[in-house]
């Protein structure tokens, strides 16, 4: 049977991605009220250009910043799309030295029925800022594997070091992808010969290099991101039993995660024993994409079984780049008219998930009894807060907002200027607000529930001078309306 051309699926491939992309895009922006969790809490942070944060380095909240200021709402969930989209740019180029360009094309595409590069994907965090850098790091580490010409080696390397440093300037867990690289090296027989030459440490320097920055933060704050990961795993008290447990669990669940990809597989009707061949592609390739595509989510499992802590899902989100490119590696070349169902059948998968992520926004809300974070009446509460700072203290400027990180952030983001956030009243959290700055200005404090639910971070700031609370309906969900309540702490009341 003819095959389509090369070029032609690929350029359809491309189509598709993109198209997926602008839904991705414009449906969160369009039905939403407010913006995500981690979305918001990133445009919090980066509002201060801090070289780190207590929970995570600087680097996504940074470029949060920079698109929420540029484009607003719109620019936060485009800014997700676009470091999907460069994610699935290197895997097809790290495909094509693998596989060829048709089995590129098609991995990259299959890489698409992977739970994380879809519904996730609307909520910028430090996960998502991973994923390009996680994909291009492996991209120029293959081609750093190629030692001839020596100058090409040390230039890849080179580029090598710099993406992985970028990728730990998002998150700290891209070490765990530096592991597998340096214990891929000491694994293959002739690759382990790069070590006694000086091409692989130089991209270790600048890894470090590109790394110093969040590094000195971290000595400087007492690594207080290190103890916040940990808090998150656990005390390592689970017990053997639990703990391997929840080990298994982690790894069903990424399993299940790839489902949708062999939802699309049977739906193209591919899952025939004819598609499939051990030989389709170069054994070297096969083994690279195991090692390196598997090699991160084995490692964390085993680290989580040896110190007992406990996992959490989205961990593996950068950890799954490959998966579209391991199954291209066995599935034969495919004649025109599968290729021609199988965009199709993807082109089906995009328009569902759309529809379901624009049901989710518009129609479930009214059936639920949890409002999403995305249906939040922020500008409602904003508004509000600004008129009673503005009756009780309109000789300040609202600069500073306390409470919980959510509900600051998510105030704050909607009040102009945007005031600074004081999580949890802690300056350890926020260590933008000095103890100088709570001398001269006045704090507005923020929580939900009842004035004398206020929590004791927050009355410990000093005596209000005005306080109140205020009803809230929700934007779409029956549930009762929430309750904000405030109180206004002025300099001298807090002396």
């Amino acid at each position: 049977m003819p095959l389509l051309p090369h070029r032609t699926f690929s350029v359809r491939v491309t189509l598709l991605l993109l198209i997926n992309a602008l839904l991705w895009t414009l449906i969160p922006w369009l039905t939403g009220h407010s913006l995500p969790l981690d979305a918001t809490e990133q445009i919090a942070w980066g509002h201060q250009w801090q070289w780190g944060y207590y929970k995570h380095p600087f680097l996504p909240a940074w470029l949060a910043e920079f698109s929420w200021r540029w484009l607003g709402d719109a620019g936060v969930y485009g800014l997700s799309q676009i470091a999907i989209l460069i994610t699935l740019l290197f895997v097809f180029l790290l495909g094509k030295r693998l596989l060829g360009t048709e089995r590129a094309a098609l991995g990259t595409l299959l890489t698409l029925g992977v739970y994380y590069f879809i519904w996730p994907t609307n909520e910028w965090n430090n996960n998502i800022a991973q994923m390009p850098f996680w994909a291009a790091a492996v991209y120029f580490f293959h081609r750093a594997l190629d030692t001839q010409p020596a100058h090409q080696s040390y230039q890849n390397w080179a580029l090598t070091g710099l993406v992985l440093g970028l990728g730990m300037l998002s998150k700290y867990s891209t070490v765990i992808l530096v592991a597998v690289m340096f214990l891929y090296l000491i694994y293959h027989p002739v690759q382990r010969k790069q070590l006694a030459t000086g091409a692989p440490w130089v991209g270790g320097l600048i890894l470090l290099l590109v790394f110093a920055p969040n590094a000195l933060w971290l000595v400087q704050h007492h690594f207080l991101p290190l103890t916040y990961a940990l808090d998150r795993a656990g005390d390592g008290t689970l017990g053997f039993w639990r703990n391997g447990a929840l080990a298994l669990r982690y790894l069903v669940v990424q399993l299940l995660d790839h489902l949708p990809m062999l939802l699309i597989l049977a739906l193209a009707g591919l899952l025939a024993r004819r598609f499939w061949s051990w030989q389709a592609s170069p054994a070297e390739s096969q083994q690279f994409l195991w090692f390196i595509g598997l090699g991160p989510t084995l490692l964390i499992v085993l680290g989580a079984i040896g110190t007992q802590s406990e996992l959490r899902d989205m961990w593996g989100t950068p950890m799954w780049n490959l998966s579209g490119l391991i199954v291209a590696a066995y599935l034969l070349p495919l004649s025109a008219q599968h290729s021609t169902r199988l965009l199709r059948v993807m082109t089906g998968f995009i328009a569902v998930v759309a529809l379901a992520c624009t049901l989710n926004a518009t129609v479930l809300p009214a059936f639920s009894h949890k409002p999403a974070r995305t249906q939040w009446p922020d500008q409602a509460m904003a508004d509000y807060v600004r008129t009673a700072w503005q009756a009780h203290a309109p000789e300040q400027p609202l600069s500073i907002i306390a409470g919980d990180h959510w509900l600051t952030e998510l105030i704050a983001l909607r009040l102009s200027p945007r005031p600074a956030t004081f999580t949890d009243a802690n300056r350890a959290f926020s260590p933008w607000i000095t103890p100088l700055l709570l001398q001269h200005q006045a704090v507005l404090c923020v929580w939900e529930g009842r004035l004398t639910d206020e929590p004791a971070a927050l009355s410990q700031l000093g005596t209000p001078i005005a306080s109140g609370s205020q009803p809230f309906a929700w934007p779409k969900s029956p549930v009762a309306p929430l309750k904000l309540s405030w109180a206004i702490v002025h300099p001298r009341a807090a002396q």
